[in-house]
């Protein structure tokens, strides 16, 4: 009942979008990125929060990359947009970091019965997948409750709500 996919450069966009694009009222869309300013994901993010879905997004403040300071470009632009376009039913949240990056990548969109998870080394910007660079991610789709599902909406749930710890600020 498990389905395991090795995406590459646009396909992995393709995957995403499709995913994106087929989530609904009672559906949820989790998004922990480094850089978000791919056009196409932001703005079906936005109608998939139109159509119900629930959508939380935790993102890199962009200011540090390997000992220099940056000025938040593409994450905060992105940030704004998507709250003020989904007049606020998209959530956002900055991974406080301190020196280091939140490099994470990766979506998991959960439905009634299944659950799709895409992750790898692909961030949502044009180089990424638009087949300028060469990127690998892994699609892993799973029955809602498998063990691989829960424990990594644990792991979100975990640092959006800063269990244990303080990851996350608004």
């Amino acid at each position: 009942n498990t389905e395991v996919r090795i995406l590459t450069e646009d396909k992995i966009k393709e995957k995403i979008l499709e995913q994106i694009k087929s989530a609904e009222e009672g559906d949820r869309i989790d998004l922990g990125m480094f850089y978000l300013a791919h056009r196409e994901i932001i703005r079906e993010l936005i109608r998939a929060a139109e159509r119900g879905a629930e959508t939380r997004i935790v993102l890199d403040p962009n200011k540090d990359a390997f000992g220099f300071e940056k000025n938040g470009i593409p994450n905060r632009q992105a940030a704004a947009e998507l709250i003020k376009k989904s007049d606020g039913k998209i959530q956002v949240r900055w991974y406080l970091t301190h020196g280091e990056q939140f490099h994470t990548k990766v979506i998991a969109v959960y439905k009634k019965d299944q659950v799709v998870i895409i992750g790898g080394s692909a961030n949502y910007t044009r180089r990424n997948l638009d087949n300028y660079n060469l990127e690998s991610d892994l699609m892993v789709a799973l029955k809602a409750g498998d063990p691989v599902a829960v424990e990594f909406e644990q792991y979100f749930d975990r640092i959006w709500e800063n269990r244990d710890g303080i990851y996350t600020g608004d």
